[in-house]
């Protein structure tokens, strides 16, 4: 701490908040995980013909989207500062770790599953 600012490990000056293109970032992402959810969910029913087709080409381009939407979250998380941690108990900050840890390892599950799922379908 240097004249009560922080800093982190790099030496960069940590915010109050993060900045409005971190949080557009963050929500445009969880809109777009969120619609594809319910698209993928309301596809399973369906019968195949070319309408389903086209949704599951939409449901795809959803994907991909949010993959480089989540990339470029990434390169913003590793350029800019993050805000300083609020104060917690800590069995509380124990469960954010833990919660974090189970969203990047669902995401991770996810993504190994999709990958070679949407390289087959290519082969199509």
């Amino acid at each position: 701490m240097q004249h009560g600012r922080d800093f982190n490990r790099r030496g960069i000056e940590l915010t109050e908040t993060y900045n409005r293109g971190a949080i557009a970032l963050h929500w445009i992402t969880a809109a777009l995980i969120l619609a594809n959810l319910l698209l993928g969910l309301s596809m399973v029913a369906l019968p195949v013909s070319p309408r389903k087709l086209h949704w599951y080409l939409f449901h795809k381009s959803i994907g991909v989207t949010v993959f480089l939407l989540t990339s470029l979250r990434l390169a913003w998380r590793a350029m800019r500062p993050h805000p300083a941690p609020v104060p917690m108990p800590s069995w509380q900050r124990r469960s954010a770790a833990v919660s974090h840890v189970q969203r990047l390892a669902l995401g991770c599950g996810l993504s190994t599953i999709e990958l070679p799922a949407f390289s087959a379908m290519r082969l199509l």
